[in-house]
């Protein structure tokens, strides 16, 4: 008879489970492309939310994400999307090419087999101009489940624009408020 030294999560009542989850909040910064977006727009490649998941393969609930902007103008308040991956997959268009901030999505020639890791879609729609130079945004109760490629710790996004907005802004902060188990 083998000795058995831990429990699994499922052995454990749902307050204990909740009890030894990890929460975590992890920033990716965005550096928007400086030129007017249209709708549908590629608005950044994709790029890695290190450490999403406590465990190679492991899975977390994206509970929230806080959207904060420097900005030169503080204008930028349209709405755009958040695709969340558990691949690094880069889009390309018919040249073939990578695609860039500012591509049409309608330009892409992904395949079924180059999306098929997507975990879900967070939309952006509130970016609130709070000064000359900054603008914030969110959204929380989101709830997407995530789940990394085995080997890997890492989820990633990638962005499209759902407005028609010059992103001018230096840099955009996505806070992504996470519970690991």
């Amino acid at each position: 008879m083998a000795l058995r030294l831990t429990k699994s999560l499922k052995e454990y009542s749902a307050q204990e489970r909740l009890n030894k989850m990890e929460v975590d909040v992890i920033d990716v910064t965005i550096t928007p492309d400086t030129s007017a977006y249209a709708v549908g727009d590629l608005m950044w490649k994709t790029i890695e939310i290190p450490d999403a998941v406590s465990i190679e393969g492991g899975t977390c609930i994206i509970q929230s994400v806080s959207c904060i902007g420097t900005s030169t103008d503080g204008d930028e308040t349209g709405a755009f999307d958040i695709i969340v991956t558990s691949d690094s997959h880069s889009h390309v268009n018919a040249d073939p090419a990578i695609m860039s901030a500012n591509d049409a999505m309608s330009a892409c020639v992904s395949t079924i087999s180059d999306i098929d890791g997507t975990l879900g879609i967070i939309s952006i729609t509130n970016m609130t101009d709070i000064g000359t130079k900054c603008m914030i945004g969110g959204k929380g109760n989101i709830g997407l489940v995530g789940k990394a490629e085995s080997g890997s710790t890492s989820l990633y996004c990638w962005g499209i624009s759902q407005g028609t907005d010059t992103w001018a802004s230096p840099s955009l902060v996505l806070r992504f408020g996470i519970v690991k188990d």
